[in-house]
């Protein structure tokens, strides 16, 4: 059986000029595959505080470096 996405998560970083620039966009079956998604894009994994934060609010944002990752979880 194949269950629909419930969480999306978009990756932007900061290119050479300062601004914004799209990396990935994907849409995963669960929040834990949305934070291990971000850690292969990413200098490290999202931590575990903002881990509890995100899951807590239905969704999030958070800043590794210069790697922006936004997840929303689909009701």
């Amino acid at each position: 059986m194949t269950t629909a996405p419930t969480t999306t998560v978009e990756i932007e970083t900061i290119d050479s000029t300062g601004a914004g620039a799209h990396v990935t966009h994907a849409a995963l079956a669960t929040i834990r595959d949305a934070f291990s998604f971000i850690a292969s894009h990413a200098p490290a994994p999202v931590n575990l505080w903002h881990q509890q934060r995100i899951e807590r609010a239905g969704g999030g944002r958070v800043q590794i470096g210069q790697i922006t990752a936004v997840i929303a979880v689909l009701a």
